[in-house]
């Protein structure tokens, strides 16, 4: 059969850029403090709210904290931001390991692979 889109396909052009961290819980606890960032085209997207326990018997995330940006060193440049305006009090959580991720200048680079999880 021929593909009727033969010589019409355009490649894909990226030209914004959304990064997302998973935030996980680390431990059992109740929320005591909850502040999360604002500002254009950041979200996070979470179930939590202050004195909601979060229980070690189901899924570790706790919420996802996304940002939009016209390029990729912005994107970088809003998400460590909200990372430092992210806190969860009561509740160990991976927020600073999502820090180091993406200030590392392998991630920053956009030339990483999961050998720089290794130390």
């Amino acid at each position: 059969m021929a593909d009727p889109y033969r010589g019409r396909r355009q490649p894909a052009l990226f030209a914004d850029a959304v990064i997302e961290c998973r935030i996980n819980a680390l431990s059992p606890g109740t929320v005591s403090l909850l502040h999360v960032p604002g500002g254009p085209f950041v979200r996070f997207d979470t179930y939590l709210v202050q004195g909601v326990a979060v229980s070690p018997f189901y899924d570790s995330l706790v919420g996802k904290l996304i940002v939009y940006a016209a390029t990729r060193e912005e994107a970088l440049r809003k998400m460590r931001a909200a990372l430092c305006e992210l806190v969860i009090d009561g509740v160990e959580t991976n927020i600073a390991e999502q820090l180091r991720i993406i200030s590392d200048p392998r991630f920053s680079s956009g030339r990483y692979d999961l050998t720089m999880m290794e130390g």
